[in-house]
């Protein structure tokens, strides 16, 4: 057993003891006949003002059809364009907005083809390395927050 673990069975000790002393309270009288009444309030709703995930099956499936039928059209056809004072255009040369995404991402590759190719060696090392450190560092405070929130308490 490490010093760490040590310390976090010590307080654990602690806190038991700590809480032990706390006199047992019991829950207001009124508190169970308040939830059977929301619970029954709940039921007598009607499907379609229940959550989502409590519709009937068929229902699920409409929505869920007409939700992704409508999300295709709109990207497939696109929106109408709302009505604008500028338009990026005016600000941005060279900019359309027909521009794909195979096409942003062509144009951001041969940006950084270009960078790559014209910048020094020990340029790109340090580019290289600033990136790898930011990464080791977002990998790190990832594995932190996520073991911190599924520690037992």
């Amino acid at each position: 057993m490490n010093e760490q673990e040590h310390n976090d069975a010590k307080m654990a000790r602690w806190a038991d003891e700590v809480l032990g002393q706390l006199p047992i309270q019991s829950a207001p009288a009124t508190l169970a006949p308040r939830i059977r009444a929301a619970v029954a309030r709940l039921k007598v709703l009607p499907w379609y003002r229940r959550p989502w995930l409590q519709w009937p099956l068929g229902w699920r499936l409409l929505s869920l059809g007409l939700a992704s039928g409508v999300s295709a059209a709109m990207s497939y056809w696109g929106l109408p364009a709302a009505p604008t004072v500028g338009s990026p255009a005016d600000l941005v040369p060279g900019y359309h907005p027909t521009v794909t995404l195979a096409g942003a991402f062509a144009t951001v590759a041969h940006g950084l083809f270009q960078a790559v190719s014209h910048a020094g060696t020990w340029t790109v090392a340090i580019g290289l390395a600033v990136a790898g450190a930011l990464w080791c560092l977002s990998l790190g405070l990832g594995t932190v927050c996520w073991r911190l929130s599924i520690r037992d308490n």
